[in-house]
């Protein structure tokens, strides 16, 4: 009967996979269509928005990241601004989607950004991520957060979480001039990655060890 389930839970994950999309390089309004959704590797990508101040959804590029512990997204837009006649200009963005593993779980996400400042400028992109849904309605103990800035300490952040076969993204890009310099974010990167499967083999060696070792006891 459990071979029955786990054979009728592989056809329906099949099923699934062979409706979606894969994803393609391209401008992010084409992934703004109701109901999209499109997979790279094991992740399957939703519930897309976007919103901008001088910089079009249109003019913004997503790129599939393939690499086997490190799938995810690259967005490149250019956002920049620059000061003039000591009067501070700015530009933000917020890009938003949900991630989900296609057959096991994510437990990591990792937020990088290539970006460039002179004189008073300030780049930084903060991310709200929620665990186990989208971010739209997230409860608050599913919540957690992860930033970059220039000038900081690193042009990375990264989290670690229990395993989810759901995360949902919201970027907050922000780039500011202040009064005497420049700020450009050219790219921001997503990527997730899932469990060793070692982990879930000794996962399960340990479960099996305490089992034992508590019917031992009980027989004692």
């Amino acid at each position: 009967m459990k071979t029955l389930v786990f054979c009728a839970g592989l056809l329906l994950a099949s099923s699934a996979l062979a409706t979606t999309s894969s994803c393609q390089s391209g401008s992010l309004s084409s992934y703004l269509v109701p109901s999209f959704s499109c997979q790279t590797g094991s992740l399957i990508f939703s519930d897309f928005g976007y919103r901008g101040t001088g910089q079009d959804a249109s003019l913004v590029s997503v790129n599939p990241l393939t690499a086997i512990d490190d799938e995810g997204f690259q967005f490149t837009g250019g956002w920049n601004a620059q000061s003039s006649n000591g009067v501070s200009n700015s530009q933000d963005a917020q890009i938003i989607y949900t991630v989900e593993h296609a057959g096991g779980l994510i437990d990591s996400l990792t937020l990088s950004f290539n970006s460039m400042v002179s004189g008073t400028g300030t780049t930084g992109v903060t991310e709200q991520f929620c665990l186990g849904g989208p971010i739209s309605n997230c409860p608050q103990v599913n919540q957690g957060a992860i930033s970059v800035t220039n000038p900081g300490t690193g042009f990375t952040d990264q989290a670690f979480f229990a395993g989810v076969q759901t995360v949902g993204v919201s970027s907050a890009i922000s780039v500011i001039s202040s009064t005497n310099g420049t700020a450009r974010i050219n790219s921001i990167s997503n990527t997730f990655s899932s469990p060793e499967p070692l982990s879930f083999v000794l996962l399960g060696s340990g479960l099996l060890g305490i089992g034992l070792m508590r019917r031992r006891l009980v027989r004692r």
